[in-house]
């Protein structure tokens, strides 16, 4: 059977109570509307405050003047209860939390502390029970509150975001969680998109990536292009979802067409690879260069090594170098020993073994096996960088350790070799071509097979917490890609996305599933 509650909101714990006249008068406050989950009302419990002696006394925490900055401080301190307050926690106000509150900035966490509900308020502090009724509710329920009380979609997304990232508010993960699922719930698909980010990262909710999928494939229908991304890649790893790489690949292609660099990288991994879709060297390339030509780093990588060993295009040394350069300031660290072995070998720029040690040490101190045997050959020859013996055989044995077998072994046998010899080896050129050739080439195949895993993560700049929200359907600006025209890269239309529809689990007929849900009786299926 179809499960009753709908995957793409969080469960959440609301706390119901009101605030009187004064402190020391909360009354409980039940809502009939709510319901009990078929276990009777929930219990009444207490909220316990302690408040300092000149606060109550002096400042009149009891009968604020209406309009007054103690009344804003009142009004304050009973939301962040409201919205933070635990019954299992006692909170204890600060000596000078009234002195130092400002309405327009102040966090409340930071003018109370917290203690468990046996510690007791000190001994000269005003103690306040708060009684509050616990009830079960969930976001979809608060979302049809909001929604009764005029909330529009685009205010929840905006004050969600808000919470999230704390911009003028307490941060607060939870918070953000609900208003984003207030504004999905009114068929919102940028709040569908973020709403599964949080599911995805257990930010603000219980992690789950089934509930995060079932979120981007919502937005990823209205053409919410990063939420079609980020469905495409959960398609392809089996995550929350079963694994189904042609489904996978037609979701990121839509979104790789949108613009997004990080899309268009990882289809072109996937035509590199032959994943989910017909091997084509030439296509890779192209979508390389469109993420590439976007300053997605890894599609600048990947550009330079096609062009570097002519995959797909032609050979063109001296312009892979330039990608090399590009991805390896930005911090690639695949790219820094690409670039490193470039100079070394003075393939595609001048031979420079300085520039090379720079560039291979970058790589090699993290953790990059390839640098770490080409440095190892400038310590042992002494090129560009003083002879070392004991540090080449230390790089030889780093990169023995490398969970690549081939890489493992080749560098055992330098070791092996360094060991039998006397270690006095006169200065000289840097160690024979066939040796990093064979590195290199060891190199490009491991990378090739390997290089669509390195699409999945969000970096830092991906974060869509860190700008505000994008009301249309389709986001391209901002932390998804940019505006840069894609005129000079060659267009491959998109397919039309799969038509899916609910089918019980065991539906007889064979067809390709699409998004599966694993919480109840039914799947979603799409068509090839």
């Amino acid at each position: 059977m179809i499960r009753s509650r709908p995957a793409c909101v969080p469960k959440v714990v609301a706390v119901l109570w009101l605030l009187s006249s004064a402190p020391g008068a909360y009354a409980q406050q039940a809502d009939p509307s709510l319901p009990d989950d078929g276990r009777g009302p929930s219990a009444a419990a207490e909220i316990k405050l302690c408040v300092p002696a000149d606060i109550v006394e002096r400042d009149l925490f009891e009968r604020p003047e209406p309009g007054s900055r103690m009344a804003a401080f009142h009004s304050a301190l009973r939301d962040f209860l409201r919205d933070h307050g635990d019954v299992h926690r006692e909170y204890l106000l600060k000596p000078n939390a009234f002195v130092s509150y400002d309405p327009a900035s102040t966090d409340l966490r930071s003018l109370m502390d917290e203690a468990g509900t046996d510690a007791g308020c000190r001994a000269t502090d005003y103690s306040y029970n708060l009684p509050v009724t616990r009830v079960a509710r969930n976001a979809a329920q608060e979302a049809s509150q909001s929604a009764v009380q005029g909330t529009s979609a685009s205010d929840s997304l905006n004050r969600g975001w808000q919470y999230q990232v704390g911009k003028g508010v307490p941060k607060d993960p939870a918070m953000a969680a609900r208003l984003y699922a207030d504004a999905a719930n009114q068929g919102l698909p940028e709040a569908m998109y973020r709403l599964a980010l949080l599911y995805s990262d257990g930010n603000g909710v219980r992690q789950d990536a089934a509930a995060a999928v079932d979120c981007f494939y919502r937005a990823a229908k209205q053409g919410h292009a990063a939420a079609q991304m980020e469905l495409g890649f959960a398609l392809i790893t089996g995550n929350g979802v079963r694994r189904d790489d042609v489904a996978g690949f037609r979701w990121l292609l839509l979104a790789a067409e949108a613009g997004l660099p990080r899309a268009q990288g990882g289809v072109g991994a996937m035509y590199e690879t032959g994943t989910g879709v017909t091997q084509n060297e030439s296509e890779a390339a192209v979508w390389f260069r469109r993420a590439a030509e976007q300053g997605q780093v890894i599609g600048m990588f990947e550009l330079g090594q096609s062009l570097r060993m002519g995959r797909g295009v032609t050979r063109n040394a001296v312009e892979s170098m330039q990608w090399y350069q590009k991805s390896a300031e930005a911090g690639y660290v695949p790219a820094q020993g690409q670039l490193g072995f470039g100079y070394l070998t003075g393939t595609g720029a001048a031979q420079d073994y300085h520039l090379a040690a720079h560039w291979l040490t970058e790589a090699a101190r993290q953790g990059d096996p390839y640098a770490q045997i080409n440095l190892g050959t400038m310590y042992e020859d002494g090129s560009g960088v003083e002879r070392n013996i004991a540090q080449a055989r230390a790089l030889y044995a780093q990169a023995a350790r490398s969970q690549v077998p081939q890489v493992a072994e080749h560098a055992r046998q330098l070791a092996a070799a360094l060991s039998n010899s006397s270690g006095e080896l006169p200065p000289g050129n840097p160690a024979p071509s066939s040796n990093t050739n064979a590195v290199i080439g060891v190199a490009a195949a491991v990378i090739a097979g390997a290089v669509l895993i390195s699409f999945l993560s969000r970096s830092g700049s991906d974060d869509p917490a860190a700008s505000p929200p994008n009301i249309g359907s389709s986001p391209v600006g901002g932390p998804y890609g940019s505006d840069n025209s894609l005129s000079s890269a060659r267009p491959t239309p998109p397919p039309p996305a799969p038509h899916c529809h609910s089918a019980p689990i065991e539906d007889p007929f064979t067809i390709r599933p699409g998004v599966y849900t694993p919480h109840g009786g039914s799947t979603l299926v799409c068509d090839n």
